[in-house]
């Protein structure tokens, strides 16, 4: 089983970094504290609405009410509205859907033949902050990653003739990912086993 003693915890910083920088930027602009703790849980209910509308209009482009329907129940759920005051939770599910419409879009430009730079470069400065705030706790780590890999293996079983290119996007957009991310990949593993030897 997991226990701090034997698989160590993360580091904190790479999670609050962006969260306080925001802050900070918020207050530089004399905005009080308490307006900006508002802003923070109007982004959070609003942002996490829209990405979810972005994701299910990308998928069922001709069912505008589902999106609708679907952004209204992701906001005002149970866990969305007890998990509003963490920050690791708010902000995946902030950015989860985003990440995952982002990368819908980029396989359906795959598939039509069309550039997918605009949509790769969103898809990797979503990914850096999705992936930096979610590695406070692991499982949201996992949790991110398993659900772009199932949509992934969606599209390889079911787009036959898309299985090269969507290997080889894949793994370009995993290098990429990477290479955007070692910022906060580094220290956070350097944490786990630095706080496993004392």
């Amino acid at each position: 089983l997991w226990g701090l003693e034997q698989g160590g915890h993360p580091s904190t910083w790479p999670a609050y970094l962006i969260v306080e920088a925001i802050w900070y930027l918020l207050l530089s602009l004399h905005i009080p504290a308490n307006a900006i703790q508002i802003i923070f849980q109007i982004f959070y209910f609003l942002g996490a609405g829209l990405a979810m509308y972005f994701l299910v209009a990308t998928v069922y482009k001709k069912q505008k009410p589902a999106a609708f329907i679907a952004s209204v129940f992701y906001m005002f759920n149970s866990f969305m509205l007890q998990s509003r005051f963490s920050d690791g939770i708010s902000w995946t599910l902030v950015f989860l859907p985003l990440w995952l419409g982002l990368y819908v879009k980029i396989l359906e430009n795959l598939e039509s033949r069309q550039s997918t730079a605009k949509y790769t470069v969103c898809f990797i400065i979503t990914s850096t902050v999705l992936l930096s705030v979610a590695s406070i706790n692991p499982t949201l780590l996992v949790l991110s990653i398993m659900s772009l890999l199932f949509m992934f293996l969606y599209y390889l079983l079911f787009k036959a003739g898309l299985r090269l290119k969507l290997v080889k996007n894949l793994i370009t957009l995993g290098v990429i990912a990477l290479l955007a991310n070692v910022w906060w990949i580094i220290p956070t593993f350097l944490q786990y086993f630095s706080s496993t030897l004392s």
